[in-house]
């Protein structure tokens, strides 16, 4: 399959997969189930999730957005910058209201620090753009940088120091190659299938065979992580390529296209509920991504005083509450143009 402007569906279905893979990551990871169970439950969201959205934006800016004149680019920009401030306010003082209330001491640079972790996407998606546009431009120079390939290979070496002299910032870059790799993505039945056996493949040799690589491990280094971005990096192509393969199976082996992202759910391109479910969920996946703290900051408050627990159905029960307060979200977005204006489009 060729690039194209249009938004495919299955481009479409699995962001909307990859926004709920978002929330139960962050629902289940404290799930009192077997803990190898857990652990390789979070270990597939942790390498799939956030990567999927990464490479999604990657291929949507390079076939759309950049065929767009500077100014809307620089808007768009722009948008995600004052966007990612907002939710990080809201965040904050709804942290200040709620530990207040219950009694739980933070500091403001406690209560900030948190609430821009958990907005860390939309920071590190706008690198990416910023360092793709330079690239863009230096490549069109002939003689300079036959290709971007020079530039993938940079940020891999890079990539590699980084992930013992510096975690953070080494898996920031991670996703930024994610970002590049997703401006080159095309895909077939054979680049699929590939995709989703070296996922397994890799996935096998780091967690079955070595058992090194556990994703709730924040202060892992070293190997640990080199692997684990390694998996990440694959795990981005897995819900893409598994997707377009039940499409090609489900469609006799067509592609269904969308116009443009508007027509995604009007009646000519239903084919049932699960559908119109995907598709609102795809056009709200930004609102969906920040709206499930809202949840989460009041789950883990009680939890932490020991109000809420850690059972199967406490942890179901909070998934549900997470895509509820999403879905109440968008909702609003869609239909206030002030609700549009304040958390997705300020300068539209």
């Amino acid at each position: 399959m060729g690039k194209s402007q249009n938004n495919i569906k299955y481009i479409t279905y699995s962001k909307a997969i990859a926004a709920i893979l978002v929330i139960l990551y962050h629902t289940w990871g404290s799930m009192e189930i077997d803990t190898n169970v857990r652990n390789d439950c979070i270990l597939f969201f942790f390498t799939t999730h956030v990567p999927t959205f990464m490479m999604i934006s990657g291929y949507l800016y390079s076939n759309h957005t950049i065929k767009h004149e500077l100014t809307y680019r620089i808007r768009k920009l722009l948008n995600l910058l004052i966007c990612s401030a907002v939710y990080i306010f809201i965040l904050v003082l709804f942290r200040v209201i709620v530990h207040s209330y219950l009694g739980i001491e933070r500091t403001l640079l406690e209560e900030i620090d948190l609430s821009a972790h958990n907005m860390w996407y939309f920071p590190v998606l706008c690198f990416a753009i910023i360092l793709y546009e330079l690239s863009s431009k230096v490549t069109k120079k002939e003689g300079i940088i036959p290709t971007r390939s020079i530039l993938f290979l940079l940020l891999i070496i890079v990539i590699a120091f980084l992930m013992y002299k510096n975690p953070s910032i080494g898996k920031i870059l991670a996703y930024v190659i994610i970002f590049m790799i997703g401006t080159t993505w095309t895909i077939n039945v054979w680049k699929a299938i590939f995709n989703a056996l070296a996922y397994v493949g890799v996935w096998i040799l780091v967690v079955i065979i070595t058992g090194k690589v556990n994703a709730q491990s924040e202060s892992s280094i070293g190997t640990e992580l080199l692997l684990l971005m390694v998996l990440t990096v694959l795990g981005a192509g897995l819900i893409l390529s598994l997707v377009y393969l039940i499409l090609q199976i489900k469609d006799n082996g067509s592609i269904i296209k969308y116009k443009n992202s508007d027509d995604c759910g009007n009646d000519s391109n239903k084919s049932g509920i699960i559908d119109s479910i995907l598709c609102f969920i795809c056009q709200n996946s930004q609102i969906f991504y920040f709206a499930q703290f809202i949840v989460i900051i009041v789950i883990e408050a009680l939890r932490s005083i020991g109000v809420y627990g850690y059972s199967v159905l406490c942890s179901l029960l909070y998934t549900a509450m997470c895509i509820f307060c999403t879905l109440i979200f968008s909702v609003i977005t869609s239909t206030s143009a002030m609700a549009n204006r304040l958390l997705c489009k300020p300068f539209n």
